[in-house]
């Protein structure tokens, strides 16, 4: 668009590629996005098209493991080695045949949260184009996640934000380009922390139905929207609800809102990760909880696509 205060559109808003060049992110392609409201996000090409770094007016919305963002070089599947390489961020899509703990399946064996944050996108675009009275900014790409004798799952992942929105909206098509049914696990994990998370921030959603994952979790069932201040030993926290579309995040300066279809993600998981130096609210939709394939397999609820057959997903992050 056309404005008489400015000579390169770039000066209010804007997106480029680049490639790390050092340390653990050596090699990792990405695409750096920006708009005039403040709100700054990194797409991460070499980790499924995930969100890592995210702020709004220079303060951060999300959470930073302690093992930060690293190239997909050094994912290994099974045991714990998802560990070392989850840097969180805004979001790490967990998926697509398995969700939660690891798990053997007639030899083959599904690491914790899947293989699907390791691939890298192919085919990426970058478009800019006027919507209306506004500017869009849009990154699309193609994941894949296949093997010999197995999966075929195609994901087109679109991610948009507008010039003068704080908001950021990602799209999913997944396909099943195999020749018979196959299941799909899949969960966003989003992940907020300081200083939009502390224990000032006031957490808001409304549930169907909430149960804890376990013994830890059901101590702190009746508080599990507060948020806590850094605790050494903090044990991590897991609750599963239904029936939840939205939820919302807010310190005293600035929130965020999560957004989703329960249709297409009918099921939420909040990760209360109140540690030192893990500290960390998760909120994740997906079509399933973290419970492992094995388990999930086994449940009436388990999603299947039929051969050829697609799935669309949407959530929207917005600055309130």
């Amino acid at each position: 668009m056309r404005n008489p205060y400015i000579g390169h559109e770039s000066q209010l808003a804007g997106f480029y590629r680049f490639t790390y060049s050092e340390g653990a992110l050596r090699g990792l392609e990405a695409v750096e996005v920006y708009n005039q409201t403040g709100l700054r996000f990194t797409i991460l090409l070499g980790r499924g098209m995930d969100i890592g770094y995210a702020s709004y007016k220079g303060q951060s919305l999300t959470q930073i493991s302690k093992c930060g963002f690293t190239s997909a070089v050094y994912f290994q599947n099974g045991g714990k080695e998802w560990q070392h390489a989850f840097g969180a961020g805004l979001l790490t899509t967990c998926g697509l045949s398995n969700v939660g703990p690891g798990s053997e399946e007639n030899g083959e064996i599904y690491g914790i949260h899947g293989r699907y944050s390791s691939l890298s996108a192919e085919q990426v675009s970058l478009n800019r184009y006027t919507l209306e009275d506004d500017e869009v900014l849009e990154v699309s790409g193609v994941i894949r996640q296949a093997e010999i004798f197995g999966e075929n799952f195609e994901v087109i992942r679109t991610i948009r934000t507008y010039c003068s929105q704080n908001k950021i909206e990602v799209a999913d098509t997944i396909t099943n380009q195999a020749f018979e049914p196959m299941p799909l696990m899949l969960m966003y994990h989003c992940n907020f922390g300081y200083p939009l998370l502390s224990e000032n921030a006031v957490l808001k959603f409304d549930s169907k139905v909430s149960t804890a994952r376990d013994s830890a979790a059901q101590v702190g069932y009746d508080d599990m929207k507060t948020i806590q201040p850094p605790r050494l030993g903090f044990e991590e926290q897991v609750y599963f609800h239904s029936g939840v579309q939205c939820a919302e995040l807010c310190s005293a300066e600035f929130g965020v809102r999560l957004s989703w279809n329960d249709d297409e993600l009918p099921c939420m998981t909040q990760w209360n990760m109140f540690g030192c130096g893990d500290y960390v609210l998760g909120l994740e939709p997906g079509n399933c909880y973290p419970i492992g394939r094995s388990e999930y397999l086994q449940s009436n609820d388990a999603e299947y696509l039929a051969a050829g057959a697609s799935k669309t997903t949407a959530l929207l992050f917005e600055i309130i």
